[in-house]
């Protein structure tokens, strides 16, 4: 029975999107996207390139036990196309960090069980993307953020040791995309478990 009990009330995410005016209010409420059947949306990352909006997320499968990579496609009404998969790997995905360099677009999606941090680069973006340079190797990542600052990318990167370490926030710095990266001195930054782990692109307002 208690079995039963949890597979009815397993929890399970959605992504839902709202759009903001000109003025970057919000206007109108959120819209939920419907999770396709045997899978759930999640770690949603808004892109928009040439005026058009992707949201690339993360593509659950209850069947397969992982993820892979996908992305929603802005429509001329507003809405949006079902996810359809352009980043898979043996191995969970998640995360779909991405984001322009120069004159390209990258992913930096969450591969932690593979032990590394994989950068992609867009061929055919949004469906086709090849692998560019591994950023981190022989650890186990989670959430790989990048920031770039006055000439200076900065890489945030929770690390866990094990499926029980509660894992901690390491930040690197670099010049170029390539590296290579610096540790930081006081690695790791950011102990505590209820803020040492990335959620998605830093902001600035009111210039903090």
């Amino acid at each position: 029975a208690a079995r039963a009990r949890a597979v009815w009330s397993r929890p399970e995410w959605f992504v839902a999107v709202r759009r903001r005016s000109p003025d970057g209010a919000v206007a109108g409420p959120f819209r939920p996207l419907p999770n396709p059947p045997g899978r759930y949306l999640a770690d949603p990352f808004p892109f928009e390139l040439e005026g058009t909006a992707h949201l690339f997320v993360e593509d659950y499968s209850h069947a397969a036990g992982r993820a892979v990579i996908s992305v929603c496609d802005e429509l001329p009404d507003g809405g949006w196309s079902a996810p359809h998969t352009v980043l898979a790997a043996p191995h969970h995905l998640s995360y779909p960090f991405v984001f322009c360099h120069g004159e390209a677009v990258y992913m930096l999606p969450e591969a932690g069980e593979s032990g590394r941090v994989q950068l992609y680069r867009a061929r055919a973006f949004p469906d086709g993307w090849e692998p560019d340079h591994v950023l981190l190797d022989g650890v186990r990542a989670v959430d790989a953020t990048l920031h770039e600052q006055d000439g200076v990318l900065w890489l945030f990167a929770h690390l866990v040791e094990g499926p029980g370490d509660a894992g901690a926030l390491h930040l690197w710095s670099a010049e170029a995309l390539d590296g290579p990266g610096r540790p930081h001195p006081r690695n790791p930054v950011a102990t505590d478990p209820c803020g040492a782990r990335p959620a998605g692109r830093l902001l600035r307002r009111g210039g903090a």
